[in-house]
């Protein structure tokens, strides 16, 4: 029996991979679930929605903190309702998780990418990747100054 690997140095890959994808966040009651195909998949005993997504890599730009922007089909697919759901200033969490064809129940590879800037228009859904939103936060949370630390401003 060959393995997920070995299957992928092939020259020629008769059975292919899945990428299915899980995006999650507090006000969401279960994750939105969606597989890199044209129809549904069922993996592990959970149904995923079939629609095509893509990730477009970040730019290598001195200064920037790089963000990788996933775009994921939206026509006719109602995902635009779930995402609409998402309350201001929240960070969604995407689970990508990469199986084959043939085993679609076994995970290979497991990533979590945090989630943030979700744009819906007509055709697409789109979103930031990384950790840009750590990255753009103050270093100190608690400045001190005569109202939250009054003792140390006699």
């Amino acid at each position: 029996m060959t393995t997920f690997t070995e299957r992928r140095q092939r020259v020629t890959d008769t059975a292919g991979i899945l990428l299915f994808l899980e995006i999650s966040a507090p006000s969401l009651p279960n994750p939105l679930r969606i597989v890199n195909d044209t129809q549904d998949w069922t993996s592990q005993g959970v149904v995923y929605l079939g629609a095509p997504f893509d990730f477009k890599l970040p730019n290598d730009t001195k200064g920037q903190t790089p963000r990788a922007q996933l775009v994921v089909d939206n026509v006719g697919r109602g995902i635009s309702e779930d995402l609409e759901s998402i309350g201001p200033n929240e960070v969604l969490m995407a689970r990508l998780m990469v199986s084959d064809r043939t085993d679609p129940n076994t995970i290979e590879r497991d990533y979590f990418l945090p989630v943030s800037s979700v744009t819906i228009t007509g055709a697409t859904a789109s979103a930031q990747c990384g950790v840009d939103y750590i990255m753009r936060q103050q270093a100190v949370k608690l400045r001190a100054n005569q109202f939250t630390l009054p003792g140390i401003f006699t």
